[in-house]
């Protein structure tokens, strides 16, 4: 996807016109328009604001990556001493079939389904 593309995909998210957004960002809709369209390309400084504003890292804008939020988020702590980066580094680490383990897992515990301590039993003597 290209930065135009994200920003039309952004700015339509929060259901703005180019107008509207234009308005927020001090620039005119029809600039707006030739960044949406890939004709010119904006400023760091009207990037940087954008990605703030909408809370998406700028690799993101670009398309480099599938991950959203911001890089701060990255050091989010997920316990005492894993951060959000840490966990991400230590699953990159796993070779394929550990990896699909690891996703039927978090499938599962996304289910919502609360396993009793005779399914787990269950399961291992299986």
């Amino acid at each position: 996807m290209t930065f135009g593309e994200q920003l039309e995909k952004l700015r339509k998210s929060q259901h703005m016109t180019q107008e509207e957004m234009g308005e927020k960002f001090g620039i005119c809709a029809s600039t707006l328009s030739n960044y949406e369209r890939g004709v010119h390309q904006p400023d760091l400084e009207f990037i940087d604001k954008v990605a703030e504003y909408f809370h998406v890292s700028i690799d993101y804008m670009f398309g480099r990556t599938s991950f959203c939020s911001p890089i701060d988020q990255l050091n989010v702590l997920l316990s005492d001493s894993i951060t959000v980066g840490d966990f991400m580094n230590i699953v990159l680490d796993y070779d394929h079939p550990h990896l699909q383990l690891l996703l039927s897992y978090m499938n599962y515990l996304s289910s919502g389904y609360v396993p009793s301590v005779a399914d787990i039993v269950g399961d291992k003597q299986k």
